[in-house]
């Protein structure tokens, strides 16, 4: 390897073959030859080659393990003290209000309820609310009663008696949610004139009774008990 210089310097040279293995060779060179000259400098014979055998020893070939304890001192510590924290005091409610609110609620919704079922039409229907669930009311008319109690049990999915699911013929009280994906059917559609699951085209007759579709089961029907003619308590 030959290069022109102009100038007393000090510089770098490295072979070739062991460019990317061999380090640098620090030379200095004597600057006493004419500038139209060559100055020829010579690569050292001592460098050796460094490959996977003669790193061997450098290598970590044992195997590795890491102690730690409450007496151990680590050198990574994960905690940041740069990061803000939005703060949300603002948007937040006293906490005597929320559980006066708590408790309001479903007095509130127990009247509500009761006076609306007290006025319910025959043949109409209606969604409460009861434990963040659709409760669904339906008030029977009579023809409603002689068709779901005329219904061949033999020939149902979930087999139940029309008379099973009700405490008073005129009044039906289900879960408003269908046993198949947990959708919430719609009243008064399509062909059994009850619920009609819209998500997956589950049927239901007006007792509330799987009669189409994928729904494995009929609509749940809750714990209530009436107090009297026009009130029901739900749980």
């Amino acid at each position: 390897m030959a290069m022109q210089m102009c100038n007393r310097r000090v510089t770098q040279a490295t072979t070739k073959l062991v460019r990317q293995l061999a380090k640098s060779v620090l030379m200095k060179v004597e600057d006493n030859h004419h500038d139209d000259e060559y100055t020829r400098i010579p690569v050292p014979k001592t460098s050796t080659v460094k490959t996977i055998v003669s790193m061997y020893k450098y290598l970590l070939h044992d195997n590795a393990s890491v102690t730690t304890g409450l007496n151990t001192a680590l050198s990574i510590r994960h905690a940041h003290t740069d990061i803000q924290i939005p703060n949300f005091d603002y948007y937040r409610h006293a906490d005597d209000n929320t559980v006066l609110y708590s408790y309001l609620t479903p007095i509130g919704m127990a009247i509500t309820s009761t006076y609306i079922a007290k006025y319910m039409i025959r043949g109409k229907n209606a969604v409460f609310k009861w434990r963040n669930k659709p409760i669904f009311v339906r008030h029977h008319t009579p023809q409603e009663i002689i068709r779901e109690e005329g219904v061949n049990v033999s020939q149902l999915r979930h087999p139940r008696n029309d008379s099973e699911r009700v405490q008073k013929p005129e009044w039906v009280i289900v879960i408003g949610i269908c046993p198949h994906l947990g959708c919430m059917p719609i009243a008064n559609a399509r062909d059994f004139g009850g619920y009609f699951c819209p998500c997956h085209g589950s049927h239901y007759d007006a007792s509330e009774r799987i009669r189409k579709g994928p729904a494995p089961f009929n609509l749940e029907i809750p714990q209530y008990v009436f107090k009297d003619d026009s009130t029901v308590v739900i749980g």
